[in-house]
């Protein structure tokens, strides 16, 4: 299941990302993850086999193991070789082969998917199968219509919200093409997504801090007394200014870009500085799980955030007590802002309808929409195309609506193949759409497009008579 997705610009991603080069303590560490790892494959294995389940049960078992020791190449690790490149040693010998012009048809296919281009357009999406989470770059390459994905990485939590950023705290001039990512955990995450296969984030906000001590089983084996191996306990406590749970939902702030903003199901907001990885100040304004967050599109402080109470929030982030407070019919599932008319937003919520208000009036929304007859999973308001609306269930539907005039009009309904989680206009291409869901036949070792769509919206005809041809209309003006 794609649970999240973002589009990324293709300027701020690295043509030829490298591969990860750990240096010599990193790489004695990954060994011993590696090494527990793999002891945990083998024993959950073990304990499988000693229980009564059924045969589907053990399948199952055995390939999420299996997928976690083809991950990390498991069976093979003490056997790599030390002396790799910039790019790792694949990469190195392709590149070598180019100088040589010794590269094969093929082979020179294979290296063009590695290049990533300016004309390309970038979709980051984390998603879960199996117990196993990744988060996904892909590429779509909208002239071939071509979608695949360039690169993944291993996440150690089920993921269940992201953000992209451009600030990079550890490089120099802070520039970067980065992920947050939120999961069940109390943590964020953020991973650089011009590194391929890194071992772990580059900075982590919030989170546990573990006090790991090693504690003896005195239980005897045998008549012998025979001791059974120390085993490590950890004493967990929350980091200072952490999330006391899950972290549903992100926002990075363009205006500052050393921040960004959480929502959590411990029911607060949170305000982060990444550079120093700390919380800036949290927020106690809901009664309930914070679902969504999103920073304003002009106004740099301005926040609006979305609870299951039934509530959505607008305030200032620099003060704490003064919040406009707005009712929902039911628990929130997502935000946007109206980027052509700032003073509205919008909320998609549990019951099927997307609620539109004006943050200076509390008193009624300007109009209330019921959308799909399960909850409104992804709303997306078009950055570029005035009046231009997208909403998505998990009924397998994707609508297009017109909001021209102050009132919501269907435009048309897309029937997709999957029940879909997220979506997303890109803020490049103003008539590509992306959907992100949950396969039919999602499994391990499945094709990752199949969990994503992207719509060419502009093909549709009813599209068309609405935006295309007043968008060509305005800009002849």
């Amino acid at each position: 299941m794609l649970s999240a997705l973002s589009w990324v610009s293709a300027k701020a991603a690295k043509p030829l990302p490298p591969k990860f080069q750990p240096n010599a303590e990193e790489a004695e560490k990954h060994k011993q993850e590696m090494e527990e790892l793999k002891e945990e494959a083998s024993e959950q294995q073990q304990d499988a086999e000693m229980e009564d389940v059924s045969d589907n049960e053990k399948k199952a078992s055995n390939a999420a193991d299996a997928a976690v020791i083809k991950e990390f190449d498991l069976d093979n690790y003490d056997d790599e070789d030390e002396n790799v490149g910039v790019f790792g040693t694949e990469m190195d010998e392709i590149l070598q082969l180019e100088e040589n012009n010794q590269i094969e048809e093929d082979e020179e296919d294979d290296l063009e998917d590695l290049v990533i281009k300016e004309t390309d357009a970038i979709i980051i999406g984390v998603h879960s199968e199996d117990d196993v989470s990744h988060l996904d770059v892909y590429i779509y390459e909208e002239s071939e219509e071509n979608l695949y994905v360039h690169h993944d990485l291993l996440l150690p939590e089920f993921p269940l919200c992201l953000t992209w950023l451009d600030f990079h705290p550890k490089e120099e001039g802070n520039k970067g093409n980065l992920v947050a990512v939120g999961t069940f955990q109390p943590r964020i995450e953020i991973w650089d997504l011009d590194i391929i296969d890194p071992l772990e984030p580059v900075v982590t906000l919030g989170g546990f801090r573990e006090d790991i001590s090693s504690t003896p089983d005195v239980s005897t084996n045998g008549a012998g007394g025979k001791k059974k191996k120390k085993k490590k306990q950890a004493l967990k406590d929350h980091l200072p200014g952490s999330h006391t749970s899950a972290v549903m939902g992100l926002s990075w702030n363009k205006f500052a870009r050393n921040v960004i903003a959480s929502g959590s199901a411990d029911s607060s907001v949170k305000v982060w500085d990444i550079s120093k990885q700390v919380c800036l100040e949290t927020y106690d304004h809901h009664r309930d799980k914070v679902q969504s967050v999103l920073w304003h599109p002009s106004e740099a402080t301005i926040l609006l955030s979305g609870s299951y109470d039934k509530t959505a929030k607008v305030f200032d982030a620099r003060v704490k007590n003064q919040v406009a407070s707005f009712k929902l019919p039911a628990d929130t599932e997502n935000l946007q802002w109206n980027n052509h008319n700032p003073k509205l937003f919008m909320v998609g919520t549990e019951d099927g309808h997307v609620t539109c208000f004006d943050s200076s009036n509390t008193n009624k929304p300007l109009w209330t929409l019921a959308a799909h007859g399960k909850p409104v999973s992804g709303l997306s308001y078009n950055s570029q195309i005035p009046d231009y609306l997208a909403t998505s269930s998990v009924d397998k539907t994707v609508k297009l609506w017109t909001i021209e005039g102050g009132q919501p009009k269907l435009v048309y309904t897309a029937n997709v193949n999957l029940p879909v989680y997220s979506l997303g206009f890109s803020t490049e291409y103003p008539f590509l759409l992306a959907a992100g869901g949950k396969s039919d036949s999602e499994k391990i070792g499945g094709d990752p497009t199949e969990r994503l769509i992207v719509l060419k919206t502009n093909e549709f005809e009813a599209v068309q008579t609405y935006f295309v041809n007043n968008t060509t209309k305005e800009e002849k003006k």
